[in-house]
């Protein structure tokens, strides 16, 4: 899976983490160092933020295709397969 994430709002410091359980594709945002306990908000917190999702082909593309393909959509601020 690849997700290219942008405009935070509030620009915070997080990680992605797959689902613990493996069962699908959901990720969660962990907010390092701001919340005592991770995924427990204060009632009434927003945070927003843009997203794209690509779930990729066949057992042809390599570790370090990934890499590029992260590094050239990071660069282009949408996700670029070439």
């Amino acid at each position: 899976m690849l997700m290219l994430a942008k405009s935070f709002s509030p620009a915070l410091p997080s990680d992605y983490v797959i689902c613990g359980n493996y069962i699908d594709l959901h990720s969660s945002i962990i907010f390092d160092n701001l919340i005592e306990q991770p995924f427990m908000l204060k009632k009434g917190y927003q945070a927003s933020i843009e997203y794209e999702l690509a779930i990729w082909g066949d057992e042809k593309l390599t570790h370090d295709q990934i890499i590029d393909i992260g590094k050239k959509s990071i660069k282009a601020g949408t996700l670029v397969f070439e």
